[in-house]
């Protein structure tokens, strides 16, 4: 009996969810029901490739398509951004501790503003593993948003690759930085931005994520941690809470 494996890790086809469970029917009768509102999409075990090799001038590199890939570092950094079908695409763009995308990132639309600042304070300030956490929302327990240390960690310890579509837009259809471990396992952070109002900003010259560690109020708005990647280096910055950044989980279990 074949067994299905339902995850978000890598996507075939977007499963549209409008119940409220998914029902799996085994072939002995037993029915298996999972809740709909964690649910990405559907993926069959030994569909599709693990990895992709790309070559950058004359250094190939072999990058991971979907799960949580060991880097060499104290915890395991996820193929892709949340909501993303794939490393090259920017996923779900989301505002510093929401947990479902919108159309519209500013002042106006960030509504749970007070919640999120009063339990980041009483919290640290860092929202990782928590219910205003995307990633753990969104993927299950396990995953989380990076905190600056994570962040950190990658970058002191990988070596960052940054390239452009230029070299084979029908294999890398978007900038971003190759990210490899020691071990020589790589993934790829992609360059979308972040959006402003409902327009994308920087995409392509920035690879910007959120982090999980709230800095406060600022002469600009409440602002909170980035991992922030381009390609003439790297550097840890803040950003408005308000904008949309996408996530690029950690699997720390």
């Amino acid at each position: 009996m074949k067994k299905i494996y339902l995850a978000i890790l890598i996507a075939l086809a977007p499963l549209a969810v409008s119940a409220q469970s998914v029902n799996v029917h085994l072939k002995d009768g037993t029915v298996i029901e999972y809740d709909a509102s964690k649910f990405d999409y559907v993926d069959f075990t030994g569909v599709g490739p693990a990895d992709t090799t790309i070559t950058v001038g004359d250094k190939s590199y072999t990058i991971a398509l979907r799960g949580a890939v060991d880097l060499g570092l104290s915890v395991k950094w996820a193929a892709r951004n949340v909501g993303a079908t794939n490393p090259w695409v920017s996923g779900d763009y989301f505002a510093w501790g929401e947990t479902s995308p919108k159309t519209t990132y500013s002042d106006d639309t960030y509504t749970n503003a007070t919640a999120i600042a009063d339990y980041a304070q009483e919290n640290g300030g860092d929202i990782a593993g928590s219910e205003y956490d995307a990633a753990t929302v969104n993927l299950g327990d396990g995953w989380q948003t990076p905190n600056e240390v994570q962040a950190q960690e990658l970058l002191d310890n990988c070596t960052l690759t940054w390239v452009e579509n230029t070299y084979d837009s029908t294999i890398l259809p978007a900038n971003g930085m190759i990210v490899t471990g020691k071990n020589g396992n790589s993934i790829f952070l992609p360059a979308h931005g972040q959006m402003r109002n409902s327009s994308p900003f920087n995409d392509e010259y920035y690879a910007s994520f959120w982090l999980s560690y709230f800095i406060g109020d600022t002469d600009y708005g409440a602002q909170a941690q980035i991992l922030q990647l381009y390609s003439d280096g790297q550097w840890g910055s803040n950003g408005i809470c308000s904008r949309g950044y996408p996530v690029r989980p950690v699997y720390t279990k």
